[in-house]
């Protein structure tokens, strides 16, 4: 997990035991995800996006300031990381994606959004992109391949994270301090005890 106003990544067991500092003094780290098939970590901070071993050795920068712009996913089936194209003023532009395996990371236009918020989630499984429309405020959908979808669902103010459930391939955020959940097809919203 990223602590980012104090600036460090930490992980542990996932009985919450043995915890530990992997990385120290990121400015401002808002998103990562894990690629544990070649044990690495990638991070959006202040200074750009970046690379490291789980372990926090072997920093090496991906891209470059406001290239990324925060939220990450990860398709682990073709080593492929996602993100939202930013732009200097902090606003974004669209969803890019890389192939991992060559530095520096070659990125490749994916979705046009100009209302994209910063949560955006791969379903492996389904072949298919999330992520929320900031004005619309629907959880919009495309398959990896920038194929557009109709959208999922209308949220009212969804904080900007998801995750996707590998099986049933559910969409869960949170919202107005809950949990939600909806069908990646659309339908009902449904809210977690």
């Amino acid at each position: 997990w990223a602590q980012r106003y104090q600036g460090w990544i930490a992980r542990s067991g996932l009985d919450g035991e043995n915890v530990e500092n992997v990385l120290l003094s990121i400015v401002d780290p808002w998103a990562f995800v894990v690629d544990s098939l070649r044990g690495h970590l990638y991070w959006v901070d202040r200074n750009g996006t970046r690379r490291a071993n789980l372990d926090g050795t072997g920093v090496v920068p991906v891209l470059l300031p406001f290239e990324a712009w925060g939220g990450m996913a990860f398709d682990g089936e073709a080593r492929e990381l996602y993100w939202p194209h930013g732009k200097s003023d902090s606003s974004q532009e669209g969803i890019r994606r890389a192939a991992v395996d060559v530095l520096p990371l070659d990125p490749v236009d994916v979705i046009q959004d100009d209302d994209l918020w910063s949560a955006i989630s791969v379903d492996v499984g389904s072949r298919q992109l999330f992520w929320f429309d900031y004005f619309s405020r629907t959880l919009r959908r495309a398959m990896l391949d920038g194929t557009p979808l109709d959208p999922t669902a209308t949220v009212t103010n969804p904080v900007p994270r998801m995750v996707i459930h590998p099986l049933t391939h559910e969409v869960f955020f949170l919202e107005e301090g809950q949990v939600r959940r909806v069908s990646p097809e659309g339908g009902p919203i449904g809210t977690l005890p």
